[in-house]
């Protein structure tokens, strides 16, 4: 699934005996498929899509052993489309991933672009998404299951003590860059001790911009107006709405047996704009079978409330493995919402209504 590469010396002064204890590693992901939507702004819909299994990327990642155990350390993630082959994250060229660092008996730090703890230690441990694709990460992401970036971030973990490793990062934004936010805080622990795992994080997020009205599939948030509704389609219209702060609370854990293993999640997000705010919670279990280590097959409920507003979810998939490096899988979602509330898949449009369905067939590769 990658390749290593040994450096060289391709610069002019370097020397072959400095770089001797370097070591390059060149990897990706591809993913893409098609997918059937009930509903997307009023309508069924059948679309080419590609990251919804997995992020697509390609990346390097290198160290350089310093004697003592110290090591350098380095990151840079680059995420597509597949079909259309354009950069995402705005159009970044290293949008996942871009950090440099330092490695020792003492503990890791690093320095750039970085996902906070919400996704280390919690969206890797307890997610749903895991199985069951990006349409399974909670509404908007506001919680940051699926890997919510930070800019100019310094981020700091422990070493591994008994299975228990903590962590602490400090971010300083960009309100410069569109869709980047602003200094964000984040401390994590993670607990890992033979087939059993748990995570625990507190993240805080400041000045964002988030079209909330689509998130949530409503049009007043705090007895205010936030969007409208297309008067010819049904569908919301929503507006951007500046967020001042979100601060999240997330635990997950799991535990594996040989076939079978159990995921379940806990996020709360208290959302501030102005002078109001209001909690989001998510609660979410999945479980997920392998007869075979070639087929596996998963399901996944997540329940989610904010502001009277509830939300239901559904998840199941089917994932055959060719190979090491190559998977097919079939996804079906439905969520339902209640309360006056219109569904709204993440990475699709807004239904017209509380009901939307999804359908995919997809196929991933690793190299």
């Amino acid at each position: 699934m990658t390749r290593k590469l040994l450096f060289f010396a391709v610069l002019s002064c370097g020397s072959t005996a400095a770089w001797a204890q370097s070591s390059v590693t060149l990897y990706g992901l591809l993913d893409n498929g098609v997918t059937y939507v009930t509903n997307a702004g009023g309508s069924h819909q059948v679309l080419e899509q590609s990251t919804i299994m997995r992020g697509n990327r390609w990346g390097v990642v290198g160290q350089e052993a310093l004697g003592g155990g110290i090591a350098a350390i380095f990151r840079l993630e680059s995420g597509f489309g597949v079909e259309n082959g354009t950069l995402a994250q705005g159009g970044r060229e290293f949008g996942r991933q871009a950090y440099v660092g330092m490695t020792s008996p003492y503990g890791t730090i690093t320095l750039g672009r970085q996902y906070d703890f919400v996704v280390d230690y919690v969206g890797v441990v307890g997610s749903s998404a895991l199985f069951n694709t990006a349409y399974a990460f909670h509404i908007g992401d506001i919680d940051r299951i699926s890997g919510g970036r930070s800019d100019s971030a310094v981020k700091y973990v422990t070493p591994d003590y008994h299975g228990l490793t903590l962590g602490a990062m400090y971010a300083f934004g960009d309100l410069n860059t569109p869709g980047a936010t602003g200094r964000t805080v984040s401390f994590g622990a993670r607990y890992q001790r033979g087939n059993f795992t748990a995570g625990a994080v507190y993240t805080a997020v400041y000045e964002q911009v988030m079209p909330l009205a689509a998130y949530f599939g409503t049009t007043t948030l705090f007895g205010r107006s936030i969007g409208t509704v297309n008067p010819k389609t049904g569908a919301i219209v929503a507006a951007n709405v500046n967020v001042d702060r979100t601060q999240t609370v997330a635990v997950g854990a799991n535990y594996r047996w040989q076939k079978f293993g159990l995921y379940g999640m806990v996020t709360g997000t208290n959302i501030q704009v102005g002078g109001n705010s209001g909690n989001f919670m998510t609660y979410e279990m999945t479980g997920q079978y392998s007869p075979t280590p070639w087929l596996s097959f998963s399901a996944g409920y997540e329940y989610e409330t904010f502001q009277g507003m509830k939300y239901g979810l559904a998840a199941a998939t089917v994932d055959y493995r060719f190979s090491k490096a190559t998977d097919v899988y079939l996804s079906m979602i439905n969520m339902h919402a209640y309360s006056g509330a219109y569904a709204d898949i993440l990475g699709l449009a807004t239904s017209t209504s509380s009901m939307q369905s999804t359908i995919r067939v997809g196929v991933m590769h690793l190299f």
